[in-house]
């Protein structure tokens, strides 16, 4: 797997995200009870940087702005709604004719800082891009790592885009098919910050992950669909800056990877100069074949709220090996796995305000493993919800106990009769699997 740096221990203190308008975050003292969905923004709003944002892609002038444009016979594939409050504002259907032109000479001829509006029509190649830019596929532009052989679609490339530059937004397209190495991204971001990924429909790798991306600070992933990528829909190892957001992640580990090595929909791993920041917002999750969210070995300051995570293989939201985790707001139901909510071999883990349902309890282990000096200290389990837990437990507490080391646990209640339907049908939630 991905290479992690050295983990360093560091308190810090509860934050929650707020998304900008540009996709990116800033924190804030997380409400008592937390307001779904109310933090994301339109996936129509085009990027700006703010008085409180790390610099973003620079915003494109008129002379800066790639001029091709589509020729009058090709037309739009896309099927565009309104603005959703999860996933894109549109949905690719069938790929549009072939561009006149290749889009990586459109990208070489784009300036640094510069915005490429590429023209509708399906690309098959892989692009590089190496310098900052906004490149816009405009609802209509697909990138296909597939070549027609004997009218099927062949996957033939490894990948879709390599970003080799820092500040690049890559929004508006449709990617489909590629022949990606376990444990690699078919959009590969690797040791570049200030990245943007947004409004994109992503699928089909064989293998490997649909985006990976990680060795920098500043990174964000929102408002995508993220489905039927090989290993994982999304993965990133030594980060600081991390936000996944309003992004529709399901149907991954195509290629039936052990979950156990790391398969289903993302896993996060590692710090950046022992220093991290990962958010997690307002995501739907489902039918992975394997973890949903996971975060796994030495990530330091990781918030999971309001995500909706239903009926994937394994454990829905999973915390291991790692310190500081406010997980708070999440409805996760009909999941396998050890735990609705686990936290393994880890320290100071804000477990409170979230609903689970027909899945095993919140799960709280302490293994002999390469742990954190935290790990099993200060695991705090309170005011959460089950209805049918599949163990018949609120809180499943193994080698680490409540009231020693700082843990504690309290007010998780098992929810029956009038007081259960009651909170599945705030939540969404049906009554039945």
């Amino acid at each position: 797997m991905l290479l992690i740096a050295p983990w360093f221990a560091r308190q810090t203190t509860a934050a929650q995200f707020i998304v900008a308008s540009d996709g990116r975050s800033s924190p804030r003292d997380p409400p008592s009870r937390p307001a779904k969905l109310s933090r994301i923004a339109s996936p129509t709003a085009t990027p700006t940087a703010t008085a409180t944002d790390v610099p973003a892609t620079p915003a494109a002038t008129a002379t800066s702005v790639a001029t091709a444009t589509p020729t009058s016979t090709t037309t739009s594939s896309a099927t565009t709604s309104s603005a959703s409050a999860i996933g894109p504002d549109w949905t690719a259907s069938t790929p549009p004719a072939g561009a006149s032109e290749t889009l990586q000479s459109l990208v070489d001829a784009t300036p640094s800082g510069g915005t490429l509006l590429v023209p509708c029509g399906t690309y098959r190649e892989t692009i590089s891009i190496n310098v900052p830019m906004t490149i816009d596929g405009q609802r209509c532009a697909w990138i296909l790592g597939s070549d027609l052989v004997g009218g099927v679609e062949t996957p033939s490339r490894a990948a879709w885009v390599v970003v080799n530059s820092s500040s690049v937004t890559i929004r508006n397209f449709a990617m489909r098919y590629a022949t990606t190495a376990q444990d690699k991204g078919a959009i590969n971001c690797w040791c570049v910050s200030h990245i943007l990924v947004t409004n994109n429909n992503l699928s089909y790798t064989n293998n490997g992950v649909l985006v990976g991306i990680g060795g920098g600070p500043d990174l964000t992933i929102t408002h995508n669909d993220l489905g039927y990528g090989g290993q994982f829909g999304a993965d990133a190892a030594n980060v600081d800056g991390l936000v996944f957001s309003a992004n529709k992640l399901h149907d991954n580990n195509n290629a039936n990877v052990s979950w156990t090595y790391g398969a289903g929909g993302l896993k996060w791993t590692g710090t950046l100069n022992g220093t991290s920041s990962i958010v997690m917002d307002s995501n739907d999750v489902y039918n992975n074949n394997g973890a949903g969210l996971w975060c796994d070995a030495f990530c330091i300051n990781v918030t999971f709220s309001n995500n909706r995570v239903h009926n994937n293989l394994k454990n829905p939201l999973m915390f291991e090996i790692s310190s500081y985790a406010y997980i708070y707001g999440n409805d996760v139901w009909d999941c396998s796995g050890w735990g609705g909510i686990v936290v393994s071999s880890s320290g100071h883990a804000d477990v409170h305000n979230n609903l689970i349902v027909r899945t095993n309890s919140i799960n709280v282990l302490l293994e002999s493993r390469n742990a954190p000096s935290d790990a099993g200290t200060y695991d705090t389990i309170h005011d959460n919800n089950l209805v049918s837990p599949s163990d018949g437990l609120s809180v499943n507490w193994y080698r680490e106990s409540p009231g020693t080391n700082g843990n504690t646990n309290v007010n998780n209640v098992i929810l029956t009769g009038q007081a259960a339907t009651n909170a599945l049908n705030a939540a969404g939630i049906p009554l039945s699997p």
